[in-house]
C-alpha cells in the first residue's frame, strides 16, 4: 500500500513530506501502525459496548427494585 502511495506522488511533493515528518509536523505510518491502530481502536469500541450493556442491565434491575 504504501509504494503505491509514494509512487503517485511526485518527487517534490514525497520530499515536502519527508520534511514535514522531519519537523514533526506529521507522522507517517506505516501498515503495521495502522493495523495496530485499528486493533487498539475495535478494542475500545468492546470495551464501550460491554460497559453500556453492564450499564442498561444494573439501570434495568434497579427499575425492577
Amino acid at each position: 500500500m504504501e509504494n503505491v502511495i509514494v509512487n503517485l506522488l511526485s518527487d517534490e511533493a514525497l520530499q515536502e513530506l519527508k520534511e514535514m515528518e522531519r519537523n514533526k509536523k506529521i507522522q507517517i505510518l506505516s501498515e503495521a501502525d495502522v493495523a495496530s491502530l485499528q486493533a487498539r481502536k475495535e478494542e475500545m469500541l468492546r470495551e464501550i459496548d460491554n460497559y453500556t450493556y453492564e450499564n442498561i442491565l444494573k439501570n434495568l434491575k434497579s427499575s425492577d427494585s
